[in-house]
């Protein structure tokens, strides 16, 4: 009678689980769908207010959970559940108790994401695009340059116009009223900057073109110094030959994607790291889902409607497929086996999880609009949300 009561609770609680899946996967599926095929009334309509919040703030509070949920949840279910499995083992082998096979996975699903970041030059959203508006007929690419950031200490500027005459100047941040011994202040500019063996050329629409050469000034706090850095380009050429490279890509840089979908779907409890799995998903896929949609509305007048709509459906697809197949490899699977998987499931999402943190915390565009202790609250309250979750979850 005991056990016939304990049978019906445990299937009670695996049909609570399966329910949970199942909405997981419909609500992600319509958020993703939504924010990457409407491409988003915020990119096109919103205010700049609007614009700000959702792309260069968020994305700081997103890096802040997925570290949380990697560090907090993830990895440390995978220990246990790996444990467990070594326990149950009459005479486990050596490598077992003494290989820290938990964390290798860690770092194997780090550098998996990471691998696959390398291939989408920085952008998997602008990649996607540009690969989807190539045809037979109408060749398309994608051009990147970095070019590497120019600092001067100790330095003293001469501006040479194009009428030949020398302008001497200075360095001046402006009067800032602080006692502290030394401050910090930055500028951004809308300017076209050249890179040329003499100097800095600038190209803006103001004023003349001016280049920018650098003498060093006499100072005795500094030693000269001739270390040089070489620009890095990369061009990737699509030319529309292939109907299915647009679904190919757009499959391979959802990898993350899938990855996240079948940690929360080997999940055999709706417990804390469920709870922490889904909400970092969930906070990335709006945000990631609003910039690809974003790429794909400039370029409409290039891309077939019917074309976007399928890349983007695709896209969209990756998260809820990896859900639904996680569930079908757990419920296939029994005893050691399931608990086997799951704590491989966790580890290598876990890896995954830390390197989108720092991928997020990287992002350009966010880093160049936010202040440092803005970045450090909104990141804090990320990390202190799954904090919480963990202590008392």
């Amino acid at each position: 009678m005991v056990a016939a009561g304990g049978d019906d609770v445990e299937a009670a609680s695996m049909e609570t689980v399966r329910v949970f899946k199942y909405a997981a996967m419909a609500v992600l599926l319509v958020v993703t769908a939504v924010s990457a095929l409407l491409p988003l009334w915020v990119s096109s309509h919103g205010t700049r207010r609007a614009q700000s919040l959702l792309s260069r703030k968020l994305p700081f509070a997103t890096a802040g959970v997925f570290l949380g949920s990697g560090l907090l949840h993830l990895l440390p279910d995978a220990v246990k559940l790996y444990d467990e499995v070594v326990a149950r083992m009459d005479e486990p082998p050596h490598w077992m108790t003494a290989f820290p096979s938990v964390y290798l996975l860690c770092a194997l699903g780090c550098s998996v994401v990471w691998s696959v970041d390398l291939l989408n030059m920085g952008n998997s959203g602008k990649l996607m695009a540009v690969a989807s508006a190539a045809r037979p007929d109408f060749e398309t690419s994608m051009y990147r340059v970095q070019i590497p950031s120019v600092t001067s200490f100790g330095w003293r500027n001469r501006s040479v116009s194009v009428d030949g005459k020398e302008r001497f100047y200075s360095c001046s941040c402006g009067s800032v009223p602080s006692l502290s011994l030394f401050h910090r202040a930055a500028k951004a500019e809308e300017s076209t900057c050249l890179l040329t063996p003499n100097g800095v050329k600038l190209v803006n629409g103001q004023g003349p073109q001016v280049v920018m050469e650098y003498e060093a000034a006499t100072t005795g706090l500094l030693e000269e110094s001739h270390e040089t850095e070489s620009t890095v380009s990369e061009h990737i050429v699509f030319s529309g030959d292939s109907y299915f490279l647009p679904y190919l890509l757009a499959a391979l840089f959802s990898v993350h994607s899938l990855i996240a979908g079948f940690a929360l779907g080997v999940n055999h409890s709706m417990n804390r790291t469920a709870v922490a799995t889904t909400v970092a998903i969930f906070s990335h896929k709006f945000i990631e889902a609003m910039s690809v949609g974003a790429n794909f509305a400039k370029a409409k007048s290039s891309i077939a409607h019917q074309r976007s709509v399928a890349v983007l459906t695709l896209y969209s697809c990756m998260t809820p497929l990896g859900i639904f197949l996680g569930m079908v490899l757990s419920e296939s699977l029994r005893g050691s086996s399931a608990l086997a998987m799951e704590a491989v499931a966790l580890s290598v999402a876990s890896g995954s999880f830390i390197y989108l943190a720092f991928h997020e915390l990287s992002e350009e565009n966010a880093s160049q609009e936010s202040g440092a202790a803005e970045k450090l609250a909104l990141f804090s309250a990320g990390l202190a949300s799954m904090a919480l979750l963990a202590a008392w979850a």
